[in-house]
């Protein structure tokens, strides 16, 4: 194994004992967690879009709803269910036209629909079961790191209550399958350093394969793992390095079917990941990566009531906890670097630096929003896990009794904020991680209200957003959507109330709305509005007056 430098344990066994219970408790309360009303979660954007290519519909299915004809909740919502009509074929299809997700966690989707129905909590259970395997993936991970070290169950142990864990292991995306497929490859690369058999290295290329099959993105973790041989190597062409040159090149032509496929479909591909520029300051930035950095430990949205006001301040809530937190960071990057043999520190800070610094570096290049996205640095936030449990671990062995007692408390205090922030996420219809669809549970309730006192009809410009609506609304409402208010067809006039949800930029919600006002001769009143994120998108409900009183 690749042992870390000479620690000596000063821990009595009966204490080491008392730790590793404790751990194995709070990873099955984490496991708890991940459970608990999972169907009552906001289903946001990204979900529907992958529950629409689970279900083997294209783009093009959704048109029929983009004209302006009426159509109810019930008729939409079917696009989102399996068909048995529509087999595994017509999945496969449909995530050919959009190739930048990489297809294992949508086949996987599939066959376990296929067993387990279509309704939010077994959508979202099959990302959950696939969390599950992290644990014993990042204590195989530690075990090839660190050796026999408190470290092993204090990874998996942080993992399991990490609020930003717990959220993306609870969507019905790929999330969690690449959490415990950069760990897996991880684990198996330093097996392979370690013993160097040629089994070793074919099992390292065949989980580097699975995990380019989740996420193109383990493209960055690939990329890490060369560096770190590399470095091992001390640039030299060892058998180590051309070893790893081989299953590299292995893993490539095992990954070339789906290589066709993105060519085939170029043209798709680059409107899929076309990158919009959005102008931010240096030091917008540097709050988000501290604020989710934070997250990745403690996360209780700080009791701000819009979640996009991120601005992170020493005078908020927000900031008494980022502080502490990026201090411990930082401590255990210096103290992994002065403990650690380099085997060890040169693995997590490959791991954690190239991950993150790409997105990063390209954001402050390219003015991008990218690297604030929490889910495309998920291999970086496992290696300060990682980096952070070696540190506490070996601060629990420390010499003396006070040191023992300052770190002890320190672990206590993590593992109450996690627990705490569990608790807090378990209870909440909707979190920060929802994004433009985090008002949903607001907006629906609106617009359920107003359908159960008079029978009405509802308008949008914004076909996928009432898609995500659509989990929450009355199966009674009837609604016409249209990107062109000047499609959207004659209204029965048997409707009480009208309502218009206009979800775009300022400027083309106005224009949606003024057409309206023309084809119609009424007036709108606002009944509710919100600024989305800090791309100025803005949803707003509002109300015809009585249909029957114009």
């Amino acid at each position: 194994m690749l042992k870390m430098k000479s620690q000596h344990i000063y821990l009595s066994k009966s204490s080491l004992k008392w730790w590793r219970l404790l751990f194995i408790s709070v990873i099955i309360v984490g496991i708890c967690f991940r459970f608990v009303n999972i169907d009552k979660k906001a289903y946001w954007i990204d979900e529907v879009f992958t529950s629409l290519r689970v279900s083997g519909y294209h783009s093009e299915d959704v048109q029929p709803f983009r004209t302006g004809e009426e159509f109810g909740v019930e008729e939409l919502q079917k696009l989102q269910k399996i068909d048995p009509e529509r087999g595994i074929d017509n999945t496969w299809e449909a995530l050919k036209t959009h190739p930048e997700h990489t297809p294992l966690y949508f086949v996987l989707a599939r066959f376990w629909r296929n067993a387990f129905g279509d309704s939010v909590t077994a959508k979202r259970s099959l990302p959950i079961f696939l969390s599950l395997f992290a644990f014993p993936c990042i204590y195989w991970l530690c075990r090839e790191l660190f050796g026999s070290s408190l470290a092993c169950w204090l990874a998996p142990a942080l993992l399991a209550i990490s609020p930003l864990h717990l959220l993306y292991a609870q969507e019905a995306r790929h999330y969690s399958l690449w959490v415990v497929t950069t760990l897996l490859s991880s684990a198996a690369l330093l097996r392979a350093v370690r013993i160097q058999t040629t089994l070793s290295w074919i099992t390292y290329t065949l989980t580097a394969t699975l995990a380019l099959y989740t996420s193109l993105f383990s493209v960055l973790v690939g990329l890490s793992h060369g560096i770190y041989v590399i470095l091992l190597g001390r640039f030299r062409l060892t058998r180590l390095v051309i070893s790893h040159v081989l299953a590299g090149l292995a893993t490539l032509c095992l990954f070339t079917p789906w290589l066709w496929i993105m060519v085939s479909n170029y043209s798709q591909l680059q409107e899929s990941v076309e990158h919009k520029q959005f102008k931010v300051s240096l030091s917008f930035l540097i709050s988000q990566w501290i604020l989710n950095l934070t997250r990745n430990f403690i996360d209780i949205q700080f009791g701000i009531a819009d979640p996009f006001k991120l601005e992170l301040s020493l005078a908020r809530p927000s900031g008494y906890f980022a502080l502490p937190v990026l201090i411990l960071v930082i401590y255990a990057g210096y103290f992994i670097v002065r403990q650690a043999s380099p085997k060890v520190y040169l693995f997590i800070f490959s791991l954690v630096t190239l991950t993150g610094l790409t997105f990063a570096v390209l954001d402050i290049v390219d003015d991008g929003l990218r690297s604030v996205v929490p889910r495309y640095l998920l291999p970086c936030y496992l290696g300060v896990h990682i980096a952070v449990a070696y540190l506490l671990a070996c601060k629990l062995s420390s010499r003396t009794e006070k040191s023992r007692k300052f770190w002890s408390l320190t672990v206590i205090s993590l593992i109450v904020a996690g627990l705490f922030s569990c608790a807090v996420i378990s209870q909440g219809e909707t979190w920060w991680n929802k994004y433009s669809d985090y008002y949903n549970p607001e907006v629906a309730e609106l617009i359920n209200e107003v359908n159960r006192e008079n029978k009405t009809l509802l308008i949008s410009n914004h076909v996928s957003r009432i898609f995500t609506l659509s989990y929450l609304l009355d199966p009674s409402l009837r609604i016409k959507a249209s990107r062109n208010a000047e499609n959207i067809k004659e209204i029965d006039s048997s409707f009480d109330s009208i309502l218009v949800y206009t979800s775009r930029q300022r400027r083309l919600s106005r224009k949606f709305r003024e057409q309206l006002k023309e084809k119609y001769q009424v007036e709108l009143k606002r009944l509710y509005k919100r600024k989305l994120d800090y791309r100025n998108r803005i949803i707003s409900v509002w109300k015809f007056q009585k249909y029957n009183e114009r």
